[in-house]
């Protein structure tokens, strides 16, 4: 697994966009059901084909395929239904050399989900200890990609005082093909010409530190 930081080309403002749990259900006699979680994280899935308008759209997206070699390196995708958040709580805080990890509650009042934030976005980043805001550099460093991706390390202490951040984030997405489908090309009487609605192009996020 390896992660290429080349963000999908295109805004995706009309992205097909979703999450998705893996569960096994094992029906048992009387009706009665097991149901067992079979990974730790909701995983989103893409269709990045409703970007595509234009030829020069289509080969952008054709060479960055080649480029991340089909589905053998993730990459940074920008989902606009998901992107960034506004005060989230990111726990209480410690002494020097603690650390915090950003996350993104998704879960509801009964069943809190926190998950992590792995590609958070340069120069968007806000972190407060209480009301006060803290200085990147100063106050905190964050790690933007690598093994440590979305860590907050403090460089001056905050014990005991209640965290939140604000800021933008890319999800981490690999294609999930191993070919570009066809698009359908058709030229108009003028000089204009563009692309029906071409097949699909699946894209599905990954969850893995390793990756980065």
């Amino acid at each position: 697994m390896a992660f290429h930081n080349v963000p999908f080309p295109l805004t995706l403002a009309a992205l097909g966009a979703a999450p998705g749990w893996a569960v096994d259900v094992i029906k048992l006699g009387g009706g009665a059901e097991q149901r067992i979680a079979t990974q730790g994280d909701g995983l989103r899935t893409y269709n990045a084909a409703t970007a595509i308008t234009k030829i020069a759209d289509f080969d952008l997206i054709i060479k960055h395929f080649n480029g991340r070699r089909s589905m053998l390196f993730s990459f940074p995708l920008k989902d606009q239904t998901l992107f960034k958040v506004t005060l989230e709580p990111l726990g209480t805080g410690s002494g020097i050399g603690s650390t915090n990890q950003l996350t993104l509650n998704e879960g509801d009042a009964t069943n809190a989900y926190n998950r992590e934030i792995y590609l958070p976005k340069t120069g968007t980043i806000h972190i407060f200890a209480g009301v006060t805001e803290k200085t990147e550099g100063v106050d905190w460093s964050l790690a933007y990609t690598g093994a440590t991706a979305g860590t907050v390390t403090w460089i001056t202490s905050v014990s005991g005082q209640t965290l939140t951040w604000t800021g933008e984030f890319y999800i981490p997405v690999r294609y999930d093909i191993e070919a570009l489908p066809e698009a359908e090309v058709f030229a108009m009487l003028s000089t204009t010409v563009g692309l029906r609605r071409p097949a699909s192009i699946p894209l599905v996020e990954v969850r893995y530190l390793a990756e980065f």
